[in-house]
Formats: structure tokens, C-alpha cells, sequence
């Protein structure tokens, strides 16, 4: 499925840097008996689900769950655990937006879901400079993320991937779960991956991936790790039929 930009209007900026900006396109409620996406083209739409307090966005027939500027700090996803279940950021073409644990784990065992994740893949040029590489797409079919009980474990079917092919920078989380500075639930008995890679993650030793994480280049440019792909400006999102 493609994704298109979002329009924007402007709003006074928060206290954590992000800007306050939301489409301004049709804004509907719904139940759980529709997903919010279904049928929808051209446009983005707002929309509200009744379990949840945050605003949600629909980028053609994609669910938005996850977005990252590269401005550090707009984009700082070092949370902690009520957060990542409730939620952060706004929306908006230059805002981060987390939609949330408690969200996914609704949306994804309501309906058959695909994970859709967008990769901005970059290099370091000779100068010492981050440049776009080439965007690579890539698809996890009937994704599950289960509930807090088992602290939002990850599942999903298959993989495949359009555009530029990288690596299933998702294999090791499968069957793993959700960790955040302040709840450690990840595989490595040495240390909290979470604190280490400065933010919540399905994280596991075997992985570096960490769309939510943060590192750092020499001369200090942000990045964040697609198995061992340096990525930035990346873009979740759920693709789910009822």
C-alpha cells in the first residue's frame, strides 16, 4: 500500500519541542466493527476509536502508528513504559507520534493486520555526512502484538519486502517483548537494551534494530538501526481488513 505527505496546520509548540499539528481532513468516530481505514483514498483522514484518547491517522488505506523526524528533539522516544501503552507525539508532517501499545494490541487482534514499515536508508558520505541511500519497503503479514499481560509480545506470518531489499530487521523480535528504560523484559541478562539504546523496543540481543531507539554518528547526527542499516525520517503503519 502507498502512503502520501500529510497537510498540515500549524499550532503553538509544546513544551518537548514537538509541534502541535494535526491534517485537517474529515475526523470521524468509529467502532471496532470497522477498520478505520477501509475504503479510504486520496486523503488523509483523522479519526478517533473509542479506546483510545489519542487521534489517529489514516494515510490511504494505512493506519499511521509510528513516524520519526530526525530533529532529536522532536523525534526523542526515550520513554517510559506508560508511554509507550498510552501513547505520544502529534500529529503533523514534522512531528513524532507513537500511537501506542494499548492501540496496536486493539487494532491488531480486531482485525487480520500487515505491518507496512517505510525505511529512509542512509550512508555515510566520505565527507563524514549522512546521505539518502535508497527507500526500501517492508511487509510483516497477520501481525499480532498481544496484550500487556504478556507485555505486548510481537507475532506476525511472513515477511517480504518491495523496493530495495534490506534485511528482516524484525526476524529476532518475533515471539519477544515490548521493554522500556523502566520495564525490562529483553533477552540480554547483562544489561536493559532499552536504557542502552535510548528507547522502547521489542529488543533482543540479536538485533540492533530499534526504530524507536536513538544513536549517533561522528559529528553527532541522529540515526536510527534497521538491523545494521543506518535509517531516519522512517514511518510505521498498520494495513488491516475486517
Amino acid at each position: 500500500s502507498s502512503t502520501t505527505e500529510a497537510a498540515v496546520s500549524t499550532a503553538p509548540s509544546t513544551t518537548d519541542g514537538a509541534s502541535l499539528t494535526t491534517p485537517i481532513t474529515d475526523t470521524t468516530q468509529i467502532t471496532l466493527d470497522t477498520f478505520p481505514c477501509a475504503g479510504n483514498t486520496g486523503t488523509n483522514k483523522v479519526v478517533n476509536i473509542k479506546y483510545s484518547k489519542r487521534k489517529m491517522e489514516c494515510q490511504n488505506n494505512n493506519l499511521l502508528i509510528q513516524k520519526r523526524p530526525h530533529v532529536y528533539m522532536v523525534s526523542n522516544f526515550d520513554k517510559v513504559w506508560k508511554k509507550y501503552k498510552k501513547g505520544f507525539g502529534y500529529l503533523g508532517e514534522r512531528s513524532s507520534y507513537w500511537i501506542g501499545l494499548d492501540a496496536i494490541h486493539q487494532i491488531t487482534t480486531s482485525w487480520k493486520c500487515d505491518l507496512l514499515i517505510k525505511l529512509k536508508v542512509h550512508e555515510i558520505s566520505s565527507s563524514g555526512f549522512l546521505r539518502h541511500k535508497f527507500t526500501s519497503r517492508q511487509y510483516y503479514s497477520n501481525v499480532k502484538v498481544e496484550s500487556e499481560v504478556t507485555n505486548y509480545t510481537f507475532q506476525y506470518e511472513t515477511w517480504s519486502v518491495r523496493g530495495t531489499k534490506v534485511g528482516n530487521g524484525m526476524a529476532a523480535a518475533k515471539g519477544k517483548q515490548f521493554s522500556t528504560r523502566d520495564r525490562d523484559n529483553d533477552d540480554d541478562p547483562s544489561k536493559s537494551l532499552a536504557e542502552v539504546r535510548n528507547g522502547g523496543w521489542w529488543h533482543t540481543k540479536d538485533s540492533r534494530t530499534d526504530l524507536n531507539g536513538d544513536d549517533f554518528i561522528p559529528g553527532g547526527s541522529v540515526i536510527f538501526y534497521w538491523g545494521d542499516s543506518l535509517t531516519r525520517n522512517n514511518a510505521m503503519f498498520l494495513d488491516c481488513t475486517n
